[in-house]
């Protein structure tokens, strides 16, 4: 209910190793899905992707089906984490073919936001937008507890603050801000994310107090549940927060600290964009050196992910958003087209 620990990963990967020793196939697919469950939460990606692809096989071959979408949801979501957006992509799609079969209301009532966030870290924002309102009609529809409206709504304001529309992120997350006291079900899934897009518009509109208000309050939760990947995200908006009052070098350190903890995970966008912040305030710094150096991580970081796109739509969004055209922009380069 309050957040992945410690204790529990340590239960859930003893769980795992007593159904290895008891041989019991079925009840193994069942600890191995729960393990992965947490492990993938916490950023441990490579052991994460490992149970839950055993789980998913033995799952098939066993027959409980509930199984099949834990682990499907959790494998896409580590793909996702990872930038490899094809596969993430696969794996909802997959998903979503389990869910209607079964007409398991837990997955359907969230696979519209899963395409939306996919859509949203491509930057195609119409399709963020779209995949998200319909995930917010389909949670109320479909599902009596407030959590996939809780995604669905972040993930639908950042959209419209990505379009430059603060007014409509604005109430989108408020709306999402509104859910939080009808049930505390899964709720940090959400909220740790949802504090931090409401830090982003906050910076947009130069709200510096505010921004950081928000910030911390996201990293202390993600530090509080260990949700690594989040906490890189919350620490870099800090640096950036910094680095828009005009304190160059505590924003390096802060940046640096953010893409530190991102190289330990091995989350592909949590890189570039921290390369690509950190690249920008050495440059203010006029450190060009070290900037041209992170600029460079950063647009080959790009490039690696983009050559992995091979959905049109998804390259061609990707390459022309404007973040990933400013990082090429600072080394005087324009961003490859979309073939």
């Amino acid at each position: 209910m309050y957040g992945p620990t410690i204790e529990r990963v340590a239960d859930s990967s003893e769980a795992v190793r007593l159904a290895r020793d008891a041989g019991d196939s079925r009840l193994l697919a069942q600890c191995l899905a729960f393990a992965g469950r947490h492990l993938e939460w916490h950023g441990d990606y490579d052991l994460a992707v490992d149970y839950l692809t055993k789980a998913l096989d033995l799952a098939r071959r066993e027959h409980p089906g509930y199984l099949v979408g834990v682990a499907l949801y959790h494998l896409g979501h580590a793909a996702l984490a990872r930038g490899d957006y094809e596969t993430a992509l696969a794996r909802y799609q997959s998903l979503l073919e389990y869910a209607e079969a079964a007409g398991d209301k837990l997955y359907l009532a969230r696979l519209p936001n899963l395409f939306g966030g996919v859509a949203l870290d491509v930057y195609d924002l119409e399709g963020a937008v779209r995949f998200n309102t319909e995930g917010d009609d389909v949670g109320r529809r479909l599902w009596p507890w407030p959590e996939p409206r809780g995604h669905s709504l972040w993930k639908l304001g950042l959209a419209y603050l990505y379009r430059g529309e603060h007014g409509a992120a604005d109430r989108a997350f408020r709306e999402a801000e509104s859910l939080r006291e009808l049930d505390d079900w899964g709720r940090w899934t959400w909220e740790i994310s949802l504090w931090r897009s409401r830090g982003e518009l906050a910076l947009a509109e130069r709200k510096y107090d505010e921004a950081w208000t928000w910030a911390s309050r996201s990293l202390d939760a993600a530090t509080r549940c260990r949700q690594r990947k989040h906490a890189a995200r919350a620490v870099r908006l800090q640096g950036e927060i910094l680095a828009a009052q005009g304190r160059l070098a505590d924003a390096a350190d802060t940046l640096g600290v953010s893409l530190e903890r991102a190289r330990e995970l091995g989350t592909a966008r949590e890189s570039w964009l921290g390369h690509a912040a950190l690249g920008s305030v050495l440059a203010r710094l006029g450190r060009d050196n070290d900037a041209e150096r992170h600029l460079t991580e950063a647009v080959r970081t790009v490039e690696s992910i983009a050559a992995n796109l091979v959905t049109p739509a998804m390259r061609r969004s990707f390459l022309a958003a404007e973040p990933v055209a400013r990082v090429f922009r600072a080394l005087g380069r324009t961003a490859p087209r979309a073939e």
